[in-house]
């Protein structure tokens, strides 16, 4: 059974979507430019919300439908940290991770967003 693919790519000003389906015979479904404004005037959360909109309606014109999608982010505007742990919970990890995360920007880390992931689980060692 064939499946369908999804990665998007996000620029400045615009998101660059390519759905892919995949099965015997791989076949481009859809590559769209969809144009992202930048309304610098607007506070960081309304202007994300705008660019949200915009790229909600460029998916409905275009008649694209994703279920699941890869993002792809510049690397000049990500940030990846490597950092060993304690916790092996989730809610603690995600808590440890922003805070980690606080250290390293010098600036409104609330303007971030912060994730992890898992890399190796290691029993940790005591004395």
């Amino acid at each position: 059974m064939a499946s369908i693919k999804t990665a998007i790519e996000l620029t400045d000003g615009e998101a660059r979507v390519l759905q892919v389906k995949l099965g015997k015979d791989r076949q481009v479904k859809a590559a769209v430019k969809i144009p992202l404004p930048l309304p610098a005037q607007l506070e960081p959360a309304t202007r994300l919300k705008v660019r949200a909109a915009a790229f909600r309606d460029g998916l409905r014109a275009s008649g694209i439908r994703i279920h699941s999608a890869v993002m792809i982010i510049p690397k000049r505007k990500g940030t990846l940290r490597y950092a060993v742990l304690p916790s092996a919970d989730d809610a603690e990890l995600s808590k440890m991770a922003k805070f980690e995360a606080e250290r390293h920007i010098p600036f409104n880390v609330q303007r971030h967003v912060v994730s992890f992931a898992v890399m190796q689980k290691d029993a940790l060692q005591g004395s």
